[in-house]
């Protein structure tokens, strides 16, 4: 539709009157200041630039924000206007047009803002040099660099855009104002050292942590450590610096203060160095108000290695402390991993709160072989637990490193109530050693309750399934679905056509998820061996999932010479099944079925179109 043409006559008179547009910026109808700020980004010249400096100057931010955002959307062809513009303003004028400027980011505006950070105006040199470092713009460290002699704002703005841009080679020219007598000039050159964490720069921080000079300590600690972080190759070299130049007690220090950035760091360089000394001021760290350093504090405290525990007695004592404190004790002993932290998790065991319990457990599971025997014995005097969720902890902690002293204690589990804890426990078991005790397996295959049966099954362990293969067969026709089904999945591990007949009966199951086992079973034997079964299946068998399960099979199986017969039955299988079939169909790659399967494109099921599609993409005909 071609735009109606405007009925006022007067509107191109006013089309160029930039006051009209200016007004119409502040005006109540949005198309009308959307119309104005069209206009006026496309005006670009000096006239523009000056009806809009008396919105720049308003008090009212939304009409700087506007002016300022049709100003950077005007493009470099604005630049040499904002620099003439920026010769008759105040100081707070010429540093919003040279925001505006740096805003506009092409290279002239780069060279803009190098111009201005000599301006007469120091204010307007340090926005100068703000928006160099912060722009990032490499080219201006040299003359960021002649900035360092100038009025200490000026130096202090340059030594802050130095610590974003620059890289070591500007390290001395920073250094040299760090030993300065401005102390605010003195904390920006600290902060730019650390900020540009090159390892040149280390002797410089370690003096000014000997220095002794508060304020500056803690920016020099965590300078230090941004060293240490950014440069790993040169880790331990760094390192013996400090060993050598460092008074720890100043780290220490470090750890009282406000500041968590600084309190973090101290603690990752106090642990790093393997101060022993810091341990008891680390471990008083462990308080509610303190959560977020925990992290850096187990860091630091496994590095120190500590042999005496005590200490953590008191916390896990407290009252005050929460679970959170109490979880990141924990965590340290974990780490620790040793006879020391083992011996602290089991004496705490007995006190914890029953929902600490788990974590204590998952800290015990993860102790060397060293430690294990007093641990398992420790394990197995508190099964089966208070509750299910106890007994799974010590099930996963004695299953980390399953070891044949356990045992015992795994079997006697077959009488729980809980059916998550036997399958856990007989799960444990299937994959030890369970050769002296065959007799126990025997006993509970044979045992009248179906609980002991399914335990027996499930923790038979497959290397000794040809050892109980008659029993298998016997419990393929037992009373109980769940126990055909499990003893036929037991079978099919086999895959040796000795059992296959028991396997085949199986398909005749009345229950639908003991076929399923039994076609599942199916495909552990030789393809030749059950193509015919499986095809029955897809062809013949009730349930739908079970017609699925069997045409997954073949495709596993690769079973190719079925493919006749599949595609006689194709049009008449459920939209599972035929969406199983088309995809293996597709993926055999001949071009002699595309006809068979184009068919299925106008499938009225959505599954099967896409299945049709993708098969047809697969042989290279769609």
């Amino acid at each position: 539709m071609m735009p109606t043409q405007p009925d006022n006559k007067q509107e191109p008179e006013h089309q160029n009157d930039l006051s009209t547009l200016v007004e119409h910026l502040s005006a109540p109808d949005p198309d009308l200041v959307q119309k104005a700020v069209i206009e006026l980004k496309a005006r670009k010249g000096a006239d523009m630039v000056a009806a809009l400096i008396p919105r720049l100057s308003s008090p009212d931010p939304p009409k700087q924000i506007q002016a300022m955002d049709i100003l950077v959307a005007s493009g470099p062809g604005i630049l040499v206007h904002l620099g003439r513009a920026m010769a008759g303003a105040d100081s707070d004028l010429r540093k919003m047009l040279l925001d505006i400027i740096r805003m506009v980011g092409t290279p002239e505006a780069q060279e803009y803002l190098i111009r201005f950070l000599f301006d007469e105006d120091v204010n307007v040199g340090v926005a100068a040099a703000e928006a160099l470092g912060s722009s990032g713009i490499k080219d201006a460290v040299p003359h960021l660099i002649q900035c360092l002699d100038k009025e200490p704002w000026l130096q202090c703005a340059a030594l802050k855009s130095l610590g974003r841009i620059g890289n070591g080679t500007v390290l001395p020219h920073i250094i040299a104002l760090g030993h300065g007598k401005e102390s605010l000039v003195r904390f920006c050159a600290v902060q730019a050292v650390g900020a540009i964490a090159h390892v040149d720069g280390v002797d410089f921080l370690v003096s000014v942590v000997e220095s002794r000079e508060e304020i500056l300590i803690p920016h020099a600690v965590r300078g230090l450590v941004r060293i240490l972080e950014k440069n790993p190759e040169k880790t331990r070299q760094v390192l013996d610096v400090l060993r050598e130049k460092i008074n720890p007690d100043a780290l220490i220090a470090c750890l009282g203060t406000a500041n968590r950035t600084t309190v973090a760091s101290a603690v990752a360089l106090l642990g790093q160095l393997g101060v022993p000394m810091a341990l008891d001021p680390l471990i008083a760290l462990y308080k509610p108000a303190n959560a977020a350093l925990f992290d850096d504090l187990c860091r630091a405290v496994v590095r120190l290695n500590p042999k005496d525990l005590t200490l953590f007695n008191g916390i896990m004592q407290d009252s005050a402390s929460t679970d959170a404190v109490k979880m990141a004790v924990i965590s340290v002993m974990e780490k620790l991993n040793t006879p020391a932290a083992a011996k602290f998790l089991m004496s705490y065991y007995h006190h914890a709160h029953p929902d600490l319990k788990p974590e204590i457990l998952m800290a015990m599971g993860g102790r060397t072989h060293s430690q294990m025997p007093a641990l398992r014995d420790f394990l197995h005097e508190q099964l089966p637990g208070d509750s299910d969720d106890i007994c799974l902890g010590i099930l996963d902690a004695l299953g980390a490193r399953p070891h044949k002293d356990s045992i015992p204690f795994f079997l006697n589990l077959s009488t729980a109530q809980s059916d998550t804890v036997r399958n856990r426990a007989a799960d444990l078991l299937s994959r030890m050693d369970m050769e002296q005790h065959q007799g126990e397996i025997t006993r509970r295959l044979i045992s009248p309750d179906d609980k002991d049966v399914l335990f027996a099954l499930t923790m038979m362990p497959r290397a000794l399934g040809p050892v109980f293969e008659n029993h298998l067969v016997k419990l393929c026709r037992h009373n109980t679905p769940d126990i055909r089904k499990k003893a036929v999945a037991r079978l099919g591990v086999q895959g040796n056509v000795r059992v296959l007949a028991a396997v085949t009966s199986c398909m005749n199951d009345p229950h639908d998820l003991v076929r399923r086992a039994a076609v599942r079973a199916l495909q552990e034997f030789a393809p030749e061996t059950v193509s015919s079964l499986l095809l029955t299946v897809v062809e013949n068998d009730p349930d739908h999932w079970n017609r699925y399960e069997a045409m997954m099979g073949i495709k596993a199986l690769s079973i190719v010479d079925v493919i006749p017969d599949l595609l006689k039955g194709l049009s008449r299988y459920p939209d599972l099944v035929k969406a199983a079939v088309l995809d293996f169909l597709g993926e055999q790659k001949k071009l002699d079925l595309h006809e068979q399967i184009k068919v299925f494109l106008q499938s009225p099921a959505a599954g099967v179109r896409e299945a049709a599609r993708e098969a047809l993409t697969k042989i290279g005909s769609q």
